[in-house]
C-alpha cells in the first residue's frame, strides 16, 4: 500500500487558544493580529516582548505548528503552549515502541530533568493510533534556575502515512488545566490532518 503524506494540520483549538504565526515576516505582525483585551495593569510592551521571545524560541526549535493559551482579558501571562511536529516515520516507529520509550521516562531523575506524577495511555484518534503521557517536569537550566512544568505529550500514528505527529502541551502555570489529560485529549481529538498520496 502506498503511504500518504501529511501536507497540512488543522488544530481546531478552543477560543482561548491562539495560533502562533511562524510564517510572518516579524513577530509584531502576528502580535498585532491577536484580538486580546488587556487588564489595566499589563505592561503591553513587555508582554509583546515575551510573545516575540517565545515565537523566536519556537522558530529555533523548528516546530511545524504552535499555539498559545491566552486569557482575555489578558493579565500579561502566557498560560500554556502547544507545539506540533510532523516527523518522518522510521521502520521501528510503532505505538508499542513509543509507549515503551514513554514508560522509560517514568522515573527519570537527572540534574537537568526530574519527572514525577507520570501517567501514560493509548487511545484511538480519527486518523490512527495514539500514545500519550502526562507528567510534572522539573527543568533545571545550566545557571541553576528551575521551572516546574506540567506536560502532556501525544504521538499520533496516522494510518498508512509516511510520517507521525508529535503534539506537546507545556505550562509553567500550574492550574491552567484542571485536568490536563482530559482537556488536552479533547483538543487532540479535534485535530485534523490533510493527506495526499505520496
Amino acid at each position: 500500500m502506498t503511504a500518504s503524506e501529511i501536507v497540512a494540520v488543522t488544530l481546531n483549538l478552543p477560543d482561548d487558544w491562539y495560533d502562533v504565526d511562524l510564517d510572518a515576516d516579524d513577530a509584531a505582525e502576528w502580535i498585532g493580529s491577536l484580538s486580546l483585551t488587556y487588564d489595566d495593569s499589563v505592561d503591553t510592551a513587555r508582554f509583546a516582548g515575551m510573545l516575540a521571545s517565545l515565537r523566536e524560541a519556537l522558530l529555533t526549535d523548528d516546530v511545524d505548528v504552535a499555539a498559545i493559551h491566552l486569557d482575555s482579558p489578558n493579565r500579561g501571562n502566557i498560560g500554556a503552549v502547544v507545539t506540533l511536529e510532523v516527523l518522518e516515520r522510521g521502520a521501528d516507529d510503532t505505538p508499542e515502541s513509543f509507549l515503551a520509550f514513554a514508560e522509560s521516562q517514568r522515573d527519570l531523575r537527572s540534574a537537568e530533568l526530574d519527572i514525577s506524577a507520570f501517567q501514560s495511555w493509548t487511545a484511538e484518534h480519527p486518523f490512527g493510533d495514539l500514545v500519550a503521557f502526562t507528567c510534572l517536569a522539573l527543568v533545571t537550566a545550566a545557571d541553576g534556575e528551575s521551572i516546574l512544568e506540567e506536560r502532556a505529550v501525544y504521538t499520533l500514528f496516522p494510518t498508512s502515512t509516511a510520517q507521525i505527529v508529535q503534539i506537546t502541551f507545556r505550562t509553567a502555570r500550574l492550574g491552567v488545566f484542571e485536568d490536563i489529560a482530559g482537556e488536552t485529549a479533547a483538543m487532540v481529538a479535534n485535530m485534523e490532518l490533510e493527506l495526499e498520496p505520496a
